[in-house]
């Protein structure tokens, strides 16, 4: 199973300058989904506002589980238009992630004998 992957990023940023650049994540472990969840409540305080939940889950999880990301990556700092960047890596990463872990399930049914 592959335990990181890389994700290739191209923008145009605020000022129209071709921006390319890439973050490589890795697969999580639990010890990862309990720190993701601990950064997420500090980004999100209300989780009635389902947009603010969402963009900090998205940032919560790039963070922990980057092992590379760009000099501007800085959760603090990130202007909102790159949000739409972002939600594209994680939408990325997550097919990535559960396309690994379906082929594991698939490959254990298919060995497990028959009655």
């Amino acid at each position: 199973m592959i335990k990181t992957k890389t994700f290739p990023i191209k923008f145009k940023d605020p000022s129209g300058n071709e921006v390319s650049t890439e973050f490589t994540l890795r697969r999580p472990t639990i010890g990862d989904r309990i720190k993701i969840n601990a950064v997420k409540r500090t980004y999100s305080s209300s989780p009635e506002d389902i947009d603010a939940e969402n963009t900090a889950i998205i940032l919560a999880t790039i963070d922990v589980l980057s092992e590379r990301k760009p000099e501007w990556f800085k959760i603090n700092e990130i202007d909102e238009t790159f949000i739409l960047i972002l939600t594209k890596l994680y939408l990325d990463f997550i097919k990535w992630r559960d396309s690994e872990s379906y082929s594991i399930i698939k490959e254990e049914a298919s060995s497990t004998p028959k009655p």
